[in-house]
């Protein structure tokens, strides 16, 4: 099934010609672990609760 919305940003043909690699896992779902805020003097409104990732 294709994503509508992309259809409609990139269009049918750009579409078909996308190929997507092996998924990544971003998130352990514990913690924040690997991750760093791009300024490290501001607060950090993310966490993980319940395998959720929250802002």
């Amino acid at each position: 099934m294709r994503d509508a919305t992309l259809e409609k940003w990139l269009g049918k043909k750009m579409l078909k010609a996308m190929r997507f690699g092996t998924p990544i896992t971003l998130l352990n779902g514990k913690d924040l672990a690997g991750w760093k805020l791009v300024n490290p003097n501001t607060k950090n409104g993310w966490s993980v609760a319940d395998g959720y990732h929250f802002m």
